[in-house]
C-alpha cells in the first residue's frame, strides 16, 4: 500500500512546481523592470531553470514540495523587494537629483543590493549544474530509480535552503532592512538639508573649539557637586512616567571665576556617555552668537534632532513648517514650533521616555537683549520642563547677578520645580580642590615641582590668594610657568603676586589681571610703538566676534597689523590668552569673560590697559567693509585664488563677510565722517561672496561647481547692453549645470583632479570677457577717449563656437581632458586676439593649473621640513 501512496504525495508536489514555474515566468519581467538590479534577471532565469529541471525529472519525494516552497518563497521575496523599492523610489521626484542617487544606489553596479543578488546569482548556478544529475525517465520507471533522484532533490533542496538564508540574511541585515537602509538615504539626506537651514550657533556645543578651556577639569576635583549632579540624574530617571513630585530644573550659582562652566562641561560629558545629553548651549560674553539669546532654541532643536531619535521626525516636521515663514523668527515662535511642538507629540506617543537633559551654562554672559529676553527665554524653557509628563530636564550654572534671571526661579509657578545650588556651599571642598589643582600643574615639570617642594607654604599662600576662585589659581599657575625652567623668574613672579596689595574697588581677580599686565609690560618697556601694539592686540581680543579666535596672519591680512607685532605681544598674555607661542597660524582669544570684563572697565583696568569696545568695533566695521569692497567685484578673481591657493589665506575675506554688520551695530562713534561707512552693507550687494565664504569655511568639491555657476549666471545677468559675451556666457552656464549630472564622478579619485584643472582653465576665460566688458563700459561712457582699439567680433564668435563644442557631450571622467584641450585651445586663440588688438586682458596667460601644482609640491615640501 505503501508504493501507490507515493504518487498521491508526488502528483500533489508536481502541481505546486508547475504553478511556480508558470507564477515565475510570469512575474519575472515585472520583477526586474521595477528592480533593474545587475544580475537578478540572471538569478531568477537560474531560479526557474533549476524548477524545469525537477519538473523533467518527476521525482517521488517528500523533499521535492520543501523545495518548491523555498523557491516560491525566493520568487516572493524578490517580488516584494521590487515592490518595496518601487514605492520608496516614488518618494524622490522624477529626474531630481535625489532620485538620480537613489537608483545609482539600488541598481548601480558594486551596489550592495548587485553584490548580494551576485552571489545568489552564483548559488542558483552551482544548485542548477547539480540538477543535471536528475535522470530523464518516464513517469513509472520513478519509481524505480526513486531513492537516487531523492537523495539529489534532498541535497538540492539543503542548499537552496543556505541560498535563501544567505540572500535574505546576510551579516545580519535582512534585505528589506537593507532596502530601507539604502532607500533611506535620500531621506535622511533631505532631513539633514531641512535642519542645516535652522539658524544655529555650533560653537555654543560644549565640545566645541570655543568651549575648549572649559572643559579642562582637573581629576579628582569637583567630586562632590558632580555626585550630587549624578545623584539628580539618578532620581529624574527614577521617579520618569510617576505622577510624583520632582525636580526637573537644577540651578548652580556661583561667582566669575568659580568653575560653573568646567562644571557644567563635564556634567555634559558624563550626560552624553549615558546617551542622556540632549543638547547644551555654552553663552560667551562679547562673542558673536554666543552672547545673544537670538538663536538659542533653533541651535538647542537642532542639537535635539541629531541626539534624540525619538525627537527627530518631530523636529524635521515642525522645521519644514517653521522655514516657511522664515529662518529666523521671534523667540516665541522659534519656541512653540522648533521645541514645545515636538516634545508634546513625544509625550504623547511614549508618557515613559527617559528624561532628555539640555545643558545651559553661564546665563549671565547672554548681555545681547538679556534683560529683554532672557527672562522670556527661561520661562518657555522652565515651564516646558516642569509640565507633567514632559521628559524635558535642565540644568542651569549662572552668576548671582543680574537679578532678573533669578526672578524668574522664584515665581509661583515655577519655584516648586527648582532646585538652586550655590558653589559657596561647597567653599572647603573648593579650597581642597583648587590646593590640588596648583599642586598637580607645578607637578608637571621638574623645575616648578622642585621650586614647591622647596617650601611647602608658597602652595598654600596661592591657593589663600586665590580666594575659592579657580580661574584666580590657573591665571597665577600660567603667569609663574610661563618661563618653566628659570627657577629665579617663578621666584620673582610669585613674590610679585604675593606683594601685590589688595587696592579699593578691585576684587582679587582684577588685581591679578592688573599685576600680570604690569608684570609682562612693565613702564620701561612701554614706549610709544609697543604701547600701540598691546592697545590694539587687547581691543582685538575684545573686538573680534569669532568664537574660536583669529590668528594674526588672518589679522595682518583682515586689519594691515603685521603679525609679527601681534605675536610679540601675544607670546606676553598667554596666562590670559589662549596662543600657540610665536605660531602666526594660531588662533588668539581670551581664556576666560572675567579678563575681557576687566578690560572694557576703566575702574579696574586703568588708563594704560583700558579698552573702549565701541571704537574697536568701528575700526574693525571699517576694516571689514575694506575687504568686502575690494573683493565685491572681485569674485571671479577670487575664487581663481581659492582654486589654486591655500584656502585657509582667505579666512579674513570669511570674517569680514560674516562680521561686518554686527561691528557696525556695535560701533560707539555717533559720528562718521565717510558717510557709506556708517551703514551696514546690503545683502544684495555681496551675493556672490555668501558662496563663496561657505567655499572658504566648508571647502567642497561638489560646492565648487555651485560656485563657478552662480558667477558665470550672475555675469550673464550683469551684461551691459550690447554685449557681445551673453551667448558665449549661456552656453558657459549651460555647460557649467551640466556638470550636476556627474557630480560624485567628477568630485572623487581622478576625476577630482580633472575637474579642478577644468576649473582653473574656466576661470581667466571669464577674467578676460570682464576685462573686455569694463572696457567697453568705459568706451561708452567716453566715447571721445583715445582708447579706440577693437576686438574683431570673428574671435568672439570662435570662442562661441569652442564652448558650444563642450555643450555637445556630457562632462565625465573620460571625456574631461578632450574638453580641456577645447577649452584650452580656444581661449589660447581669444587670448591673443585680445593682445593683437590692443586691449588689456583681464588674466596674464599662463598655465594656472601647472603654477597650482607647483605651488602645491612646494607647500607639501615646507610641511616635511617642518616637521624634520
Amino acid at each position: 500500500m505503501t508504493c501507490f501512496k507515493v504518487p498521491k504525495i508526488s502528483l500533489a508536489a508536481i502541481a505546486v512546481l508547475d504553478g511556480t514555474v508558470i507564477s515565475l515566468e510570469a512575474t519575472k519581467d515585472t520583477i526586474t523592470a521595477a528592480a533593474p538590479i545587475p544580475g537578478l534577471s540572471i538569478a531568477l532565469e537560474a531560479l526557474i531553470t533549476l524548477l524545469k529541471k525537477i519538473q523533467g525529472a518527476r521525482s517521488n519525494c517528500d523533499a521535492l514540495v520543501t523545495l518548491c516552497g523555498q523557491a516560491t518563497s525566493l520568487a516572493n521575496m524578490l517580488e516584494g523587494l521590487a515592490n518595496t523599492i518601487t514605492t520608496k523610489l516614488t518618494e524622490y521626484p522624477k529626474g531630481s537629483l535625489e532620485r538620480r542617487q537613489a537608483d545609482e544606489r539600488a541598481f548601480g553596479t558594486g551596489s550592495r543590493f548587485h553584490r548580494r543578488v551576485e552571489k545568489l546569482q552564483i548559488d542558483l548556478r552551482t544548485i542548477c549544474a547539480e540538477a543535471n544529475e536528475l535522470s530523464q525517465r518516464s513517469y513509472f520507471a520513478k519509481f524505480v530509480h526513486s531513492t537516487g533522484d531523492a537523495e539529489v532533490i534532498t541535497g538540492l533542496k539543503d542548499r537552496m535552503g543556505a541560498a535563501c538564508q544567505r540572500f535574505q540574511i546576510e551579516g545580519n541585515i535582512t534585505i528589506e532592512a537593507l532596502a530601507d537602509e539604502i532607500l533611506n538615504f535620500a531621506k535622511i539626506a533631505e532631513e539633514e538639508r531641512v535642519l542645516d537651514k535652522i539658524p544655529r550657533a555650533d560653537e555654543a556645543h560644549y565640545l566645541s573649539a570655543a568651549n575648549a578651556m572649559k572643559a579642562r577639569l582637573q581629576v579628582g576635583t569637583r567630586d562632590q557637586i558632580l555626585k550630587r549632579l549624578e545623584r539628580w540624574e539618578s532620581e529624574e530617571f527614577a521617579v520618569r512616567g510617576v505622577d510624583c513630585a520632582h525636580l526637573p530644573v537644577y540651578v548652580l550659582v556661583g561667582e566669575a571665576g568659580t568653575g560653573k562652566s568646567t562644571i557644567a562641561s563635564e556634567f555634559a560629558k558624563r550626560l552624553q556617555g549615558r546617551h542622556h545629553l540632549g543638547a547644551s548651549f555654552f553663552f560667551t560674553r562679547g562673542v558673536h552668537e554666543l552672547n545673544s539669546p537670538r538663536k538659542f532654541f533653533s541651535t538647542v532643536a537642532s542639537q535635539l534632532a541629531q541626539s534624540q531619535t525619538a525627537l527627530r521626525g518631530h523636529i524635521v516636521d515642525a522645521a519644514r513648517e517653521h522655514l516657511r515663514t522664515g529662518a529666523l523668527q521671534q523667540l516665541e515662535r522659534e519656541f512653540e514650533d522648533l521645541i514645545h511642538r515636538p516634545l508634546s507629540a513625544l509625550s504623547s506617543e511614549d508618557p515613559t521616555h527617559p528624561p532628555i537633559f539640555v545643558i545651559v551654562d553661564a546665563l549671565d554672559e547672554c548681555t545681547e537683549e538679556g534683560q529683554e529676553l532672557v527672562p522670556v527665554l527661561l520661562r518657555l524653557l522652565l515651564l516646558t520642563a516642569a509640565k507633567p509628563g514632559s521628559p524635558l530636564r535642565v540644568f542651569l550654572t549662572s552668576r548671582p547677578e543680574p537679578h532678573y534671571i533669578h526672578r524668574v526661579f522664584t515665581t509661583p509657578d515655577l519655584n516648586p520645580y527648582i532646585s538652586v545650588i550655590s558653589i559657596q556651599e561647597y567653599r572647603s571642598s573648593v579650597t581642597d580642590d583648587i590646593e590640588r589643582l596648583v599642586r598637580a600643574r607645578l607637578a608637571e615639570h621638574e623645575t616648578s615641582k622642585r621650586w614647591s617642594e622647596e617650601d611647602p607654604s608658597r602652595v598654600t599662600s596661592i591657593v589663600e590668594k586665590s580666594e575659592a576662585l579657580f580661574i584666580y589659581a590657573r591665571t597665577a599657575i600660567d603667569f609663574l610657568l610661563a618661563d618653566v625652567d628659570d627657577l629665579r623668574f617663578i621666584q620673582e613672579r610669585y613674590e610679585n603676586l604675593m606683594g601685590v596689595e589688595e587696592v579699593f574697588g578691585l576684587d582679587p581677580l582684577d588685581t591679578l589681571y592688573r599685576t600680570v599686565l604690569e608684570n609682562v609690560f612693565p613702564p620701561k618697556d612701554r614706549f610709544p610703538q609697543m604701547q600701540d601694539r598691546l592697545k590694539r592686540v587687547l581691543g582685538y581680543l575684545v573686538g573680534v566676534l569669532n568664537p574660536d579666535g583669529i590668528s594674526p596672519a588672518t589679522l595682518e591680512k583682515l586689519t594691515n597689523m603685521p603679525a609679527v607685532d601681534s605675536v610679540l605681544v601675544l607670546n606676553k598674555l598667554r596666562s590670559v590668552v589662549l596662543f600657540e607661542r610665536d605660531n602666526v597660524n594660531s588662533r588668539f582669544r581670551i581664556i576666560h569673560a572675567t579678563f575681557r570684563e576687566f578690560l572694557v572697565n576703566h575702574r579696574t583696568s586703568g588708563d594704560v590697559f583700558h579698552v573702549r569696545a565701541g571704537q574697536v568695533h568701528g575700526q574693525l566695521a571699517d576694516d571689514c567693509m575694506a575687504v568686502i569692497r575690494y573683493f565685491r567685484d572681485r569674485a571671479v578673481a577670487l575664487v581663481l585664488q581659492l582654486l589654486t591657493g591655500n584656502v585657509r589665506d582667505f579666512d579674513y575675506v570669511s570674517y569680514a563677510y560674516k562680521y561686518r554688520n554686527h561691528h557696525f551695530r556695535s560701533r560707539k562713534d555717533p559720528l562718521c565722517e565717510d558717510g557709506d561707512n556708517c551703514q551696514p552693507t546690503d545683502e544684495d550687494d555681496v551675493s556672490l561672496l555668501a558662496p563663496i565664504v561657505s567655499y572658504i569655511d566648508a571647502p567642497d568639491p561638489s560646492s565648487m561647481r555651485g560656485l563657478i555657476r552662480n558667477i558665470v549666471r550672475h555675469m550673464r545677468e550683469s551684461q551691459r547692453v550690447g554685449g557681445r559675451f551673453g551667448e558665449v556666457l549661456f552656453s558657459l552656464e549651460q555647460w557649467v549645470s551640466g556638470w550636476g549630472n556627474s557630480v560624485e564622478e567628477l568630485t572623487t579619485g581622478s576625476g577630482q583632479a580633472r575637474m579642478r584643472r577644468i576649473q582653473i582653465a574656466l576661470l581667466p576665460i571669464l577674467l578676460d570677457i570682464q576685462a573686455l566688458e569694463k572696457f567697453g563700459a568705459v568706451c561708452q561712457e567716453a566715447p571721445s577717449s583715445e582708447a579706440t582699439s577693437t576686438l574683431d567680433d570673428q574671435h568672439v564668435r570662435d570662442l562661441e563656437t569652442a564652448v558650444k563644442t563642450l555643450n555637445e557631450s556630457c562632462l565625465t571622467d573620460h571625456l574631461m581632458d578632450d574638453q580641456y584641450v577645447i577649452l584650452q585651445e580656444g581661449h589660447n586663440q581669444f587670448h591673443k586676439a585680445i593682445i593683437t588688438a590692443g586691449l588689456a586682458p583681464g588674466h596674464q596667460r599662463e598655465d594656472e593649473y601647472e603654477a597650482y601644482q607647483e605651488q602645491k609640491r612646494l607647500r607639501a615640501l615646507g610641511r616635511v621640513l617642518q616637521q624634520t
